[in-house]
């Protein structure tokens, strides 16, 4: 497999797969779930940095913190960028050629 087509593949799986997750991290914020928030944030974070959507990643260790803290305080308010983020990496990796 080519580098192209493994960047390729990668780009899908995460901008398959990462929608649903910033949907957990939502809902663990909603039923007010510091365990659920920590758990989802550690995996957004994870898989965030390892493709390079450091922003993404960066706003998933803060959340992870949150609920590491056994509180989902302060999360909600997150929860506007992350998406923004994300969506922002996405457009950018678009641009560059990986649709």
């Amino acid at each position: 497999m080519t580098r192209p087509n493994l960047c390729r593949k990668m780009f899908d799986l995460y901008a398959r797969e990462t929608p649903p997750l910033i949907e957990s991290v939502q809902k663990a914020v909603s039923e007010n779930s510091a365990y659920d928030l920590r758990l989802y944030a550690h995996s957004l974070k994870g898989s965030s940095n390892s493709l390079g959507a450091l922003r993404v990643g960066k706003l998933g260790a803060h959340l992870e913190g949150i609920g590491k803290a056994k509180t989902t305080e302060g999360a909600a308010q997150l929860l506007p960028d992350l998406d923004k983020e994300f969506q922002s990496f996405l457009q950018a990796f678009r641009q560059a050629g990986f649709k």
